[in-house]
């Protein structure tokens, strides 16, 4: 979501949506940010793969 980088980065974010369970998404998201309960991954670190956690008989 552009609004989250941007609020992350201590800019101001406008946003707009018709559909009111996206809205719900998007007030609980900015509002974790902004109360910092949001988790986050940090910039440089990897993105998570589950495929490296099982064991190689499983990855297809």
């Amino acid at each position: 979501m552009t609004a989250d980088a941007t609020l992350t980065h201590g800019r101001s974010a406008g946003s707009c949506d018709t559909v009111p369970r996206y809205i719900e998404i998007a007030r609980d998201r900015t509002d974790g940010l902004q109360e910092g309960t949001r988790r986050t991954r940090p910039m440089g670190e990897p993105i998570y793969d589950p495929t490296l956690s099982l064991p190689e008989d499983k990855i297809e």
